[in-house]
């Protein structure tokens, strides 16, 4: 196992393009830590940087106490998974398994072991015999995963390996990964641009923007306490909601019975954390009903508000209907404060 430190990192491919901005992170020894961020943001190449796929423009990084700047791939000890799965398709399971510990030189009886042990921990024992082809993307992975496992490596890294299964799988896999996680105790560093994954995987995660980190903290600290509104809206489904130029609408339409904090330019609240016409301290706001989404036992209440679209998430109540204006109360402790850049006050 290993602690992954990143000291001032920054990446820019020949184009010019700047991929990753002056990163600072630390990754503690045996934790579960998620990159998440929109297409682009930098999260697989920081991961390319890790493995020693690529190299950064500037900075270092560290595994533990030892800078791996200079090292190549198979120096770091680090085993990687890819989306693609990437096994030999001419190979069984259990040859594909092998083929590291065989590249390795490890005795026979050495490798049976380790790839019987490997086999079970993910439940593919009955699958040894068969190729990939034969597989289902389910099993594939699981494999993949397996033939990282079995080399028994410092550090394991993701790049969205769940992408290519449909939802119900992708579920089972989060929880396979998390009791291998668990059984392993390895440092393991998770790339998604997927919340749910992120939310539900990382003992901490990391959101990235444009190269640049946004906040590093476990899923509830950052759902709860967002650092700008870049996270507030990336992190919740639906994103939440935010107010700018509030000071501007008339008390008719938005009343607040809550002090307004300093330097606060924009506000937001989220969409579960609303209520129908209550009384109490905080957002009270009048809003036009557009769109009813019915998921369930719950709904999305689609709003126009003034020149901004809101949406509520709330048991589904046949009683509230499309066009009509409601009142709305959001709880002055829901409510999230950002200053004129769009940090959290």
């Amino acid at each position: 196992m290993a602690r992954v430190i990143f000291k001032q990192v920054n990446k820019t491919f020949p184009n010019g393009k700047e991929v990753l901005k002056n990163i600072d992170l630390e990754i503690n020894d045996g934790e579960f830590f998620v990159l998440v961020g929109p297409s682009g943001c930098g999260k697989s190449t920081t991961l390319r940087l890790i493995s020693g796929l690529d190299e950064p423009t500037k900075g270092e990084i560290y595994l533990d106490e030892v800078l791996v700047n200079p090292l190549p791939p198979k120096d770091r000890d680090i085993a990687m998974v890819f989306q693609n799965y990437a096994l030999y398709p001419h190979m069984s399971i259990r040859e594909n398994l092998a083929f590291g510990l065989k590249i390795k030189k490890k005795p026979k009886d050495e490798i049976e072991l380790a790839v019987k042990k490997t086999a079970e921990l993910l439940g593919i024992e009955e699958l040894l015999d068969r190729k990939p082809r034969q597989l289902s993307g389910g099993q594939n992975q699981r494999v993949a995963v397996g033939r990282a496992v079995i080399r028994q490596p410092r550090v394991f890294l993701f790049d969205e390996p769940l992408s290519n299964l449909d939802a119900k799988l992708r579920g089972q896999m989060r929880i396979e990964l998390k009791r291998i996680h668990n059984r392993l105790k390895t440092t393991m560093i998770y790339v998604t641009h997927d919340q749910i994954e992120a939310m539900t995987l990382g003992e901490r995660i990391c959101i990235l923007n444009k190269g640049e980190i946004q906040q590093t903290d476990t899923p509830m600290n950052v759902y709860q306490r967002p650092a700008n509104t870049f996270v507030a809206q990336f992190i919740g489904s639906p994103p939440m909601n935010i107010l700018k130029e509030y000071s501007k609408i008339d008390d008719k339409i938005i009343k607040f019975s809550c002090e307004i904090p300093k330097g606060a330019h924009q506000l937001g609240f989220r969409p579960e954390d609303t209520l129908w016409e209550r009384e109490g301290t905080g957002l009270h706001l009048t809003a036009n009903l557009e769109g009813i989404e019915t998921i369930g036992r719950e709904a999305i209440y689609h709003f126009n508000f003034i020149e901004s679209k809101m949406q509520i998430k709330k048991d589904f109540n046949p009683e509230i209907i499309e066009g009509n204006d409601y009142w709305l109360f959001i709880p002055e402790d829901n409510i999230h404060w950002f200053d004129d850049k769009d940090i959290r006050i």
